[in-house]
């Protein structure tokens, strides 16, 4: 009797350190990536699914100058900037702020791949795929590996250091 109660509760046991191990995998991962140059920065947070390498959310942010010598060109580049942030209005899963001042503009895109209405977006934004629903975008560790091979360094690693 004593040998089937301790077989009982060593399998209980392993049953509650397995549901715990599987549960906790699956908690989405936060991580974000900046790129610094000379007049430009850019942040890049990704949420993920570790277990799947499943990107489930994207939050770009640009910080740039205009870097454009005359008035005129300076007011051709910010009229560009408008038109393609038009494109990602009313999409579904996607939020997009662009914010234009004299020299400078900062454009805030998120998105939601849980939510996004990938033929609207495909339709409205040239290159959508390529540039965010490629297999390199959605999965996790081929993001993360990209952003490193092109000079980003993650938040988190860098306060590590200090």
């Amino acid at each position: 009797m004593k040998r089937t109660s301790r077989l009982i509760l060593t399998f209980a046991m392993l049953f509650v350190v397995g549901l715990t191990t599987a549960c906790g995998s699956s908690k989405p991962i936060t991580k974000t990536f900046y790129l610094k140059k000379d007049d430009f920065s850019i942040t890049e947070t990704i949420t993920y699914k570790e277990k799947e390498d499943k990107v489930l959310k994207f939050i770009r942010i640009i910080d740039s100058k205009i870097s454009a010598t005359s008035e005129e060109a300076k007011e051709e580049m910010k009229n560009i900037l408008k038109k393609t942030s038009e494109n990602y209005k009313d999409i579904n899963g996607i939020t997009e702020t662009l914010d234009i001042q004299k020299d400078t503009y900062t454009q805030i895109l998120e998105i939601n791949y849980e939510k996004l209405d990938v033929e609207k977006a495909q339709q409205k934004v040239l290159g959508f795929k390529e540039l965010y629903y490629s297999e390199n975008n959605l999965s996790a560790k081929k993001r993360i590996a990209r952003y490193l091979e092109m000079g980003y360094v993650e938040q988190e690693a860098e306060k590590n250091k200090k």
